[in-house]
């Protein structure tokens, strides 16, 4: 994981379709968000033309819930597809359509990208013991 604009990205991770546009972006916070990184994610996708964008993160700050609740509104009424899951919720739907095959694939990728970025060894440790846990 890089900083967006130091990559200059549109999220983390980057769906891009058959004719080259990015057709989804994600962006992944290892914390509770709140209505200002909202508003961020909202600018980045219109400013990158995507119409759907995804927020994984650790939720939402308790204070934020109502204008939080009203931005995704007002994007999604503005054409601005705004989704919000945990990285666990996502996980449990992703991996099932994936099957064993994709599932495998899946394990092999997010190591060699813990490789490319060259991971916190922390991180790293982490992802060790998860895999050896299956």
């Amino acid at each position: 994981n890089a900083a967006d604009a130091a990559t200059s990205s549109v999220g983390d991770i980057e769906c891009i379709g058959s004719d080259g546009r990015i057709i989804l972006a994600v962006e992944v916070k290892e914390r509770r968000i709140g209505d200002a990184d909202v508003h961020t994610a909202v600018t980045k996708a219109r400013e990158f033309f995507v119409q759907e964008f995804l927020l994984c993160t650790e939720g939402i700050i308790p204070i934020d819930h109502d204008a939080v609740a009203k931005t995704f509104a007002n994007a999604w009424a503005s054409g601005t597809n705004l989704y919000h899951l945990t990285i666990g919720d996502l996980m449990r739907g992703v991996l099932p359509l994936l099957g064993e095959g994709g599932i495998r694939d899946f394990v092999i990728q997010v190591g060699s990208q813990l490789d490319k970025f060259s991971t916190q060894p922390r991180h790293r440790k982490v992802w060790k013991s998860l895999l050896d846990n299956l």
